[in-house]
Order: structure tokens, then C-alpha cells, then sequence
């Protein structure tokens, strides 16, 4: 695959998330799969694709919940039970708010740099200009 022309559009319709296609791409110039893939699991990397898979599955879990909580929240004020109904209601909010954060990290650029990689932010900014210059 060419990655010469990376944009921030163009990032999006390559595929993700597996550390075997990162193997894939590296043995076109010659570096073994195997050595790629112990590479990636020493760095985290396979730790942490799994970490992303597993909040994806959470923020699902929690949409799940919301749908619960707000039967619960209907069926409490139907009873007219303050008490029952404003835990209900609080427990909602906090579902709501968490969800809402992750969810806006799962759907968050790519064209993005970790804070404390000053290297890889370099490296996106001057691909940046490139693109702008372009």
C-alpha cells in the first residue's frame, strides 16, 4: 500500500485496528511478520488495540444500560416515588455523560498524535503543512 499521500481524509478509508496489517505493510520493505508482530506486542501496541476494542464494547454496554435506566425512570415516576426516581434520574445523567466522552474518543480523529510523543507531533505537523502546501 502507498502511504505517500496521507490525508486527513484519505487516513479513514484505510483499514485499522489489527496488528497484522501493520505486519502486512512492513514486509513489503522486508521486515519479517513475526519480528513486526513481537515488536508491537513488547510496545503495547496489541495491549492496546484490545483496550480500544474492549471500551468500544463498553460504550455499547452502556447504551444498553441508558435504554434500562430509562424504563426504570418512567416506571418510578409513574409510581410517583421521589426517592426511587431521583436515583434513577442521577444514575441516567452519569450513564449519559460517560458514554458521551468515550464515545467522542472512539470517534475521534485519527489524524492525531499521542501529547507526550513530541517525535510523532512533529512528524504530523510537518505532514500537515505538506498537505496544506500542496
Amino acid at each position: 500500500m502507498n502511504y505517500n499521500n496521507l490525508t486527513p481524509t484519505s487516513i479513514c478509508s484505510i483499514k485499522q485496528n489489527k496488528p497484522v496489517l501493520v505486519a502486512r505493510d512492513l514486509l513489503e520493505y522486508g521486515v519479517p511478520v513475526e519480528v513486526t508482530l513481537k515488536i508491537l506486542l513488547a510496545r503495547g501496541v496489541f495491549k492496546w488495540l484490545a483496550v480500544r476494542r474492549s471500551i468500544i464494547k463498553l460504550k455499547c454496554n452502556w447504551k444498553i444500560k441508558i435504554t434500562d435506566t430509562c424504563k426504570k425512570v418512567i416506571e418510578y415516576k409513574q409510581q410517583e416515588n421521589t426517592y426511587k426516581l431521583g436515583y434513577w434520574r442521577g444514575y441516567l445523567k452519569a450513564l449519559e455523560e460517560c458514554r458521551n466522552e468515550v464515545r467522542t474518543l472512539c470517534h475521534s480523529t485519527r489524524w492525531q498524535a499521542p501529547d507526550f510523543d513530541e517525535t510523532a507531533q512533529q512528524f504530523l505537523e510537518q505532514l500537515t503543512v505538506e498537505q496544506n502546501e500542496r
